[in-house]
């Protein structure tokens, strides 16, 4: 699924990325993928992902936890 249409960047990639702990914000997931907010669309998609979304309120984890 794609997470920001305008660039291109689906929900593995940065899922994979957020895991990496390279990333806090959205602004540093744009920065890392080389490219700007477009639509702005994604921001809040990014930042739920960031912030663990609704699934990990619901005690599932969005995002694959490092050892």
């Amino acid at each position: 699924m794609y997470v920001c249409v305008c660039n291109a960047l689906n929900d593995r990639e940065v899922k994979r990325l957020i895991a990496s702990g390279r990333v806090r914000t959205a602004d540093d997931i744009y920065a890392a993928f080389e490219c700007t907010p477009q639509c702005g669309v994604c921001r809040e998609e990014m930042n739920d992902m960031l912030d663990g979304g609704p699934c990990a309120r619901a005690g599932h984890s969005c995002v694959p936890v490092t050892a």
